[in-house]
């Protein structure tokens, strides 16, 4: 005698359907248990500060070289912000004078770097005036070690219309005087000629593998063997601290360091 076997009711599938979503939520919650987040936090925090890319606007796009960005990995990017600056202008009656460096003028605590080559202005400006940039960065408040790579951004004025070149500083005293007007040393880099508002990236590759400094000197120069006529000049400014408005954009340099050990 065979007796037809009916299906589960409607009800006993429901009952069935919510132990599977009840068993499924158990499993979810012990796999979630068991999860390390502490490293999981650890892994997300690095991935985030171990970044060697600048990215300066528009579609030009700065990367540092491969065995560069593989060294990054152990180091520590330092931004530093609005250096100490100063401007020597040096007068007379032609270039040559001018170039001689016998009358200096000096303008201290600039919010701006700059180099201008400056043909006579009468009546204002009766002589021909060369101008250099003196800059210094302190380091001190970095920890020691290697500088692993450096690269500097600048904010150029609306007045940069010729290259201008970065120079090493070689004046020893905490500022410079009209002595020092000669005080430059070999070329770290050319900036060129931006458009009027395009930030500058300047990398400065002689910083590297270099033990890091108590200060950086540089000084900034334009093409000074040109002469110019009646009102003409050339060379270029850049923005080191704010001078129009708090938000003012301003240059930053840029050092990832390699800490010695036991200074991480």
């Amino acid at each position: 005698m065979c007796r037809e076997i009916d299906g589960p009711s409607w009800w006993e599938r429901t009952i069935m359907i919510e132990l599977l979503m009840m068993l499924l939520i158990v499993v979810l919650i012990i796999a979630i248990a068991s999860i390390d987040l502490e490293a999981l936090a650890e892994a997300v925090e690095t991935w985030g500060t171990v970044t060697p890319t600048l990215e300066p606007p528009g579609d030009e796009q700065l990367y540092l070289p491969l065995v560069i960005t593989e060294a990054l990995s152990a180091s520590q990017h330092f931004i530093l912000l609005e250096p100490q600056s100063w401007g020597l202008e040096s007068a007379g009656a032609t270039l040559q004078e001018a170039q001689a460096g016998q009358s200096i003028t000096i303008r201290a605590d600039l919010p701006t770097m700059f180099a201008w080559n400056s043909g006579p202005a009468s009546p204002y400006q009766p002589d021909y005036t060369l101008t250099r940039g003196f800059v210094v960065y302190d380091l001190r408040h970095i920890p020691a070690g290697v500088i692993v790579s450096a690269t500097l951004e600048l904010v150029p004025g609306s007045l940069h219309n010729h290259p201008v070149t970065l120079h090493e500083g070689l004046w020893a005293g905490p500022h410079p005087t009209a002595a020092d007007w000669a005080a430059y040393g070999a070329p770290l880099g050319v900036i060129p000629t931006p458009d009027w508002e395009a930030v500058q990236y300047l990398p400065l590759p002689a910083l590297s593998q270099v033990p890091v400094p108590t200060t950086l000197r540089w000084i900034l120069r334009t093409d000074e063997t040109l002469a110019l006529g009646q009102h003409e000049s050339h060379g270029g400014f850049f923005v080191m601290r704010p001078y129009q408005d708090p938000e003012q954009p301003v240059s930053r340099l840029h050092l990832w360091v390699r800490p010695l050990s036991g200074e991480e």
